[in-house]
């Protein structure tokens, strides 16, 4: 699971400008009886999913962050690609959780604002002086769009 970010690549205008972006690989369940396959959308973010019974696998798995659930309120980092997963199926899921990447944020953000959970499941908000979740990202473009949109960001590694 561990990858290190030492080596910096100075490749200007190319999609590998810099090695600062660490992606890792986490686990997903979608448990049987749940009538339906789960979709987790690019960019969508992640949380330690503590309602796992082993306490060894509260830091394997993940979940969609969401501030209203007491077992996924931090976020780690974002959903590097999309998956759809069968019901009964656990599946490895890469996340972004250091350096550049797209996340699904809340409209009316703004270019620098710090981002948190959000009240929607996977979607980021901005942080609010009210807020008491950690900061894990700071967004690099707005969305005015209307509705959650990607948008490119910062993710700051939580651990």
């Amino acid at each position: 699971m561990a990858t290190n970010r030492i080596i910096q690549r100075l490749n200007a205008g190319e999609d590998t400008s810099s090695n600062k972006r660490q992606v890792e690989t986490f686990l997903v369940e979608n448990p049987a009886g749940s009538g339906a396959p789960l979709t987790i959308a690019k960019g969508s973010v992640l949380a330690f999913d503590f309602s796992v019974t082993a306490d060894s696998d509260k830091f394997l798995y993940l979940t969609a962050a969401d501030t209203g659930t007491a077992t996924s309120k931090c976020a780690v980092g974002v959903a590097a690609s999309s998956y759809t997963i069968a019901e009964g199926v656990t599946a490895k899921v890469e996340v972004v959780i250091a350096g550049s990447a797209e996340v699904l944020v809340a409209t009316g953000t703004a270019a620098g604002d710090t981002l948190v959970a959000g009240a929607s499941a996977g979607v980021a908000s901005k942080y609010l002086n009210t807020d008491v979740l950690p900061v894990f990202a700071q967004l690099v473009a707005a969305n005015s769009s209307g509705s959650p949109a990607l948008r490119l960001a910062n993710i700051y590694p939580q651990f």
